[in-house]
């Protein structure tokens, strides 16, 4: 990617580009974001596990799913292609 360190983007880009708040930005925003304009990043490690936990939108709720089926199924349905990075 380019970058010395990942981070999320300022919080007005967040609610514009995603339709979420700082804490509850999820992998599943990526249904909003239509034009491709967020790059999605996982780290290896995380991608080694079987499940992934994440918000569910709010801040106050998580969802856990199959990692394969985020990364396989899931972004290539939003034709989203997530980097893979180590942190």
């Amino acid at each position: 990617m380019g970058i010395s360190r990942v981070s999320f983007a300022p919080a007005y880009l967040m609610g514009k580009m995603l339709g979420t708040k700082i804490g509850a930005t999820t992998v599943f925003s990526a249904l909003l974001d239509k034009d491709n304009g967020v790059q999605i990043a996982f780290d290896k490690d995380v991608l080694a596990e079987e499940w992934y936990g994440c918000s569910d939108g709010t801040t106050t709720g998580f969802m856990k799913i199959k990692t394969s089926q985020i990364f396989h199924d899931f972004l290539t349905f939003t034709k989203h292609s997530p980097k893979i990075i180590h942190v």
